[in-house]
């Protein structure tokens, strides 16, 4: 009864859910608040298209290898975001809810460990948007378009092939020949775009390059069989070959996969840090990087020549300004003299000649070195650096940054902390 309680509640506030935890600690007043706002405009990291055939199952990835401390995990269906489960993990103890909706009664599944959905014996009615939102140090969504195809009719079967993105796809006509009055037709989707056809009576072929999507990708052999190459997530979708001499067809349902690798950098403040793409890059690619929820990336080339130094990237976020570089063979951005407003998640986006697309994110903490010592005892804060000539040192104390040191060019001269430039 209190399960069914509570998704009433939560499916009452789709568009505007707000999950709020508070922790009070004594008289010291620290309040920790925080705030997950569902709903509304955001910008996915991703958006994935996702065919499935009905009655198959399908499944929905976080990308995450675990859920952490402190993690919320949800995901929404339509137009409404109707809450369909959520998985919330604070101090080891995991909250889980999957709702209880008829349409869905018995289909869902969430992998408690990486909070990736999955819907079995689909139907046509689960057709729509799924969105993840991931909650952790910042928020982040990931978009799911769910086409579930209706394949009742008389063909000869449907055959489900999944690839990565940027490997070929290759659909096998059945047909160890064709014969002399054969005419074969490759469409695709639902509109049935002519994508491929063979006249054996005129020996006429033809490959369809009006379509953008499909240029200089078609590839038929001498059977029928047709190859996509370089695959991407715009040709996940249904395909169909039809032999008219012998009355026969069959179908295809692609889907392509698209995986984004993550990893977790921690390094100390005043350090440098070099995010590393894990790419070689070509002449001709293009690199973006994006911090946090920015639409603006960070630094962007349309058109990378191959270098063997560190270029200088010119940024007009304050944050960055005279601090970052990119690395000229592999595209890595490295951060000089990190500090705690530099963590976050990055993400990064590098795009070839071929369009084949590699994304990666990064997610950043800058720690501050701690320092323990005993009341009324010396402490020596070492800065790890070799001073040259020239160089200005600044000691500053406190939130305010009070000025208690400072030493350029020439004699170093101390200030009282009683007469700290505080402002």
């Amino acid at each position: 009864m209190e399960i069914q309680r509570n998704s009433r509640i939560l499916n009452h506030l789709q568009k505007s859910f707000v999950l709020y935890s508070l922790l009070y600690e004594n008289t010291q007043g620290i309040i920790l608040l925080s705030l997950l706002l569902l709903g509304g405009v955001c910008n996915a990291e991703t958006e994935e298209k996702m065919p499935v055939m009905e009655g198959d199952s399908v499944t929905l990835h976080t990308n995450l290898s675990e859920i952490l401390d402190k993690d919320t995990i949800l995901w929404g269906f339509g137009p409404r975001e109707l809450i369909i489960s959520q998985i919330t993990r604070k101090e080891d103890l995991t909250s889980f809810f999957v709702t209880d909706e008829v349409s869905f009664a018995g289909r869902l599944q969430v992998d408690q460990q990486t909070g990736s959905l999955t819907i079995r014996n689909i139907r046509n009615r689960h057709s729509g948007q799924y969105k993840l939102t991931i909650s952790r140090e910042k928020t982040r969504y990931r978009i799911f378009h769910v086409h579930v195809f209706d394949v009742a009719g008389k063909k000869d079967g449907v055959k489900s092939v999944s690839v990565n993105e940027g490997e070929s796809v290759v659909l096998q006509n059945d047909a160890a020949e064709l014969q002399k009055d054969d005419l074969l037709i490759w469409r695709f989707g639902d509109e049935g775009i002519l994508l491929a056809k063979i006249d054996v009576e005129t020996n006429n072929h033809l490959l369809n390059d009006d379509d953008e999507r499909f240029r200089n990708r078609l590839q038929l052999n001498q059977t029928g069989s047709l190859t996509i190459t370089n695959a991407r997530t715009e040709h996940a979708g249904l395909y169909e070959v039809q032999i008219r001499g012998r009355g026969s067809s069959k179908q295809f349902l692609v889907s392509v996969r698209v995986t984004v690798e993550e990893e977790k950098v921690s390094e100390m403040e005043g350090r440098t840090v070099a995010l590393k793409t894990g790419t070689k890059l070509h002449d001709g690619d293009e690199i973006k990087w994006w911090f946090g929820d920015d639409n603006n990336p960070i630094t962007k080339f349309s058109e990378w020549t191959i270098t063997d130094a560190d270029i200088n990237c010119d940024v007009t976020d304050e944050r960055f300004r005279n601090k970052v570089q990119m690395g000229g063979k592999s595209g890595d951005l490295i951060i000089s003299y990190i500090r705690t407003i530099h963590s976050g998640v990055y993400k990064v986006q590098i795009t070839g000649k071929t369009k084949k697309t590699k994304y990666k994110i990064f997610i950043v903490t800058v720690n501050v070195m701690k320092v323990p010592v005993k009341v009324g005892n010396p402490v020596t804060l070492e800065t790890d650096i070799k001073i040259e000539e020239g160089d200005l040192i600044l000691w500053t104390f406190g939130v305010k940054n009070c000025l208690i040191f400072k030493n350029e060019s020439g004699p170093t001269s101390f200030v009282r902390a009683s007469e700290a430039d505080c402002s």
